[in-house]
Parts: C-alpha cells; structure tokens; sequence
C-alpha cells in the first residue's frame, strides 16, 4: 500500500531519532452475563484509533489520534515530532487501513438456560450460578523504520462460578475456557455444562475442607494448578524494562543460576491457539520462542524494540499494548516451564507431609525483591505420601528465586491455564503453564494452628 511505504519512509527519514512507529487499531467485542436463569447484562463495543511513537535517547514521545478520519495519521506523526522537538516537514495523508471489525457471537445463547438447568439438576445444594461469555476481535497495522506489518486476533471466554450451600456454609467454585483464534472454532469446541461442572466441583470440594495448618513444609503444585508462580513471581521480572529499572529480583543475573537444574522457562507466542498467541507482536516484530530459563541459567529477559535497543539485548516479539491509545512495552505472552521426567503420583507418594495445591488464586508481588503471597483456591493435605482431606484459607509465602531454586521435582505432564495479566493499567491476554512441580522452601499460610 503505497501511503503505509510513505508513512515508512517519513518515519525513516525523520532526524535525531532511534526509532519509531505509527500503530493503526480497529477492535469490537460483545459480551453476555447470565445469573440465577435470565440474562443479566448483554454488551457490544468498538473502537479505533491510531497513535504515533517516536524513541528518543531514554524518552517516547507518544501522540494519539481516536477515529479513522483520513488525517488522524498526519496529527498523530506531526504531534509526537512536535513533543520530540522534530523537524519534521509535511506529514503524509492517508486513509485509515483496517476495514470495520466484527466480533462474532452465535444467535443462538439457550446453552446458557441449558447448563443452568442441568446444573441443578445433578445437585441440590446450589444457591447460584454465573455464566458469562465475551468475543473480542482485535486488527491492527505497525508502520516502522523497518517495514509495515498487519495482525488479527480473536478471544473469546466462557466461565462459570458456582455456589452451594450446605448446613449454612457458603463455598464457591470457578472455571473457564478460553482460546485464541477463530471465534466460530471456539463455540464449536465449548463445552459449557463439563466448565459449569468443574466449577461446582470446586465448590463441593471446598464443602469438605478443613482448616488449612501453617508453617513450612513442602507444596506439590498440580499441572492445573494455573502457572502463577512462573507469571506472577518470575516472569515480571523477566521483562527488561523492569530488570534494567532495578524493579526485579532477577536484575543482572543474565548467565547466573537461578532456578534448579531441572528447570526450564519458556515464553512463546508463536504456539497456534494459546490465550497468549500473535503473529507479530505490536511493533510488528514476528512472534517467536524465547528461552528464559535453561536447566536453571537465566539466559534473557523478554524485549520491546526500546528495551532491545538501549540494552543491547536480543528483540524478543514482546512489544504489547492493549490498545493504541498505550505505550508497547515488555510483556509476556504464553509462559511456561517445560517438561520434566516425573510422574505425580511419584512426587506424591515422596511427601510425608505437606500441601497439594489444585488451584491457584490471586495474591500480591513484589517484583523488586521476589517476594509474594498466592491464594490458594483448591487444594489438599498430603499426609504420609497420600492426597487426603481438602484445605480452605491456604496461602503461599515465598521468593520468587527461592521458589524457583526449590524445585526437586518437574512433572512430564505439562498444562496450559489462559488468563488476563495487567501493567501499568493495560490488560492483555496472556496464557501461564507448568508440569507438577514440587518445591521445598515455600511458608503454607493457613488459618489452622501447625500441629
């Protein structure tokens, strides 16, 4: 397209700076929420828009225009130069380049009454069930220096949360499914009853529990168990903005251990389908496979192409946004630890005592000193190399290295959990996974006396 190669050269032949792009977006999404058998709420949205960045030195001077007027282009490029202190001349017109966007959603929602029927059915003791369901479709166009690169994502997500009752105790439960890629695929493949029933037997589960003891000792985590340790207390702090700000644990460890020998990280949104999947990320560099961790040795931090470029480090694909009306910036994708030798049921029959942890919750991290605290919303003692009663009230306490440098024992089952990862108020889609791992040296905070 002759205007974007315009707008390329125009970018190429500014003077005094490193770098730069201009982002075109166009997004919809619809959404339904259904409680306690009608719909609560039904939901569409749209935008577009686009934003001019020029780097320069440590700075980004950043522009953004809302619409697709033909010269929002031009007031976008010309604001950045003129916040960069740019000559920049006469800047191209040029009609916006992504057609209108649709979300696809099936006409047909009675699923939605079915599996909340069905529901009730198999069992009794349920008060209420929340099924929501959303679609977001998301075409995007990266102008550079270096070229022009088009990308196209879709997600779609159905959950579920479930709550029972039984002799006046309240418990709940929760599951999704979400996917990247063809809507019309997506509700092909939902199962809603089989993520309704997860959710409920989470919430029957958790009927069952126990006061959850503290104190040291070591945690099993399961292949569902969601990735959040890897996400949450590792990965941030994977990212080179944060690692070269000092905000990271992992700051200046490039080629030091870091983790058990066992150990393998891996970031990759080239994976086909992954909640965390793109082509091209949002400066237009192509997706790839990054090796964070390798048998324990950090070996690089995720990149954008200001990180790659003031640092001196690989460009990674990592440059997200959620918008164009934000910055790109280092962000992971589809993160993961790799595959290990290990059966659960082996490292299961290994504890005499400790914590088996199903599901992970949310929590808090402290992506400066590693330190965090994880809720965890299913799970269950161990007790002489046995799964025996459930837990309630249960938390994780530990350091991210720590955690990472704990692991005795990687699983050969690796599993997949989408999820929705959020910095500096800009959320995206990301995917978190991990085989059985289990560790030593985590604190089980618990509301039961350590006996």
């Amino acid at each position: 397209m002759a205007a974007l190669e315009d707008c390329r050269q125009f970018l190429s032949a500014l003077p005094g700076i490193d770098g730069g792009d201009l982002y075109f977006q166009r997004s919809a999404s619809r959404s339904l929420s259904y409680s306690d058998g009608k719909v609560e709420e039904v939901s569409s949205s749209s935008s577009a828009g686009c934003s001019a960045r020029l780097l320069k030195g440590r700075s980004s001077a950043f522009a953004v225009v809302s619409g697709v007027e033909r010269g929002g282009a031009a007031r976008a490029l010309a604001e950045a130069a003129r916040i960069a202190s740019v000559k920049s001349g006469k800047v191209p017109a040029m009609n916006f380049p992504i057609d209108r966007v649709q979300a696809f959603f099936p006409e047909n929602v009675d699923f939605f009454g079915e599996t909340d029927r069905c529901l009730r059915a198999e069992c009794g003791w349920i008060r209420q069930i929340t099924l929501s369901c959303s679609a977001n479709a998301r075409r995007y166009v990266v102008v550079s220096p270096e070229g022009s690169r088009a990308g196209e994502v879709e997600h779609c997500s159905f959950a579920a949360e479930v709550i029972v009752e039984r002799n006046g105790r309240l418990e709940s439960g929760y599951d999704a499914f979400s996917l990247s890629g063809d809507a019309r695929e997506f509700f092909r493949e939902l199962s809603a009853n089989n993520v309704a029933r997860r959710a409920l037997r989470e919430a029957l589960l958790n009927l069952e529990a126990v006061e959850c003891p503290t104190g040291a000792m070591p945690v099993l985590l399961s292949d569902e168990a969601g990735g959040t340790i890897v996400h949450e207390a590792c990965g941030h702090g994977m990212e080179a903005d944060l690692a070269f700000e000092e905000q990271s644990s992992f700051a200046g460890k490039i080629g030091r251990q870091v983790a058990a020998e066992d150990v393998t990280v891996v970031d990759d949104a080239s994976i086909p389908g992954l909640y965390g999947s793109f082509a091209c990320d949002d400066e237009g560099t192509p997706s790839r496979r990054t090796v964070l961790i390798e048998r324990g040795i950090l070996k690089n931090y995720l990149t954008d192409k200001r990180c790659a470029r003031l640092y001196g480090l690989p460009l990674t694909g990592n440059g997200r946004r959620s918008s164009y009306a934000g910055l790109p910036m280092p962000r992971m994708s589809n993160t993961f630890v790799a595959e290990g030798t290990r059966e659960q049921g082996e490292m299961i029959q290994s504890v005499p005592r400790g914590i088996f942890v199903c599901r992970m919750g949310g929590g808090e991290v402290n992506t400066t000193t590693g330190e965090f605290v994880f809720d965890v919303t299913q799970g269950s003692l161990i007790e002489d190399g046995k799964i025996t009663r459930p837990v309630k009230g249960a938390s994780l306490i530990g350091r991210g290295i720590d955690a990472l440098m704990g692991i005795r024992a990687v699983g050969k089952r690796l599993h997949m959990e989408p999820g929705m990862c959020e910095k500096e108020g800009q959320s995206l889609p990301v995917t978190d996974g991990q085989p059985s791992l289990l560790i030593d040296g985590l604190v089980v905070g618990g509301t039961a006396a350590d006996r």
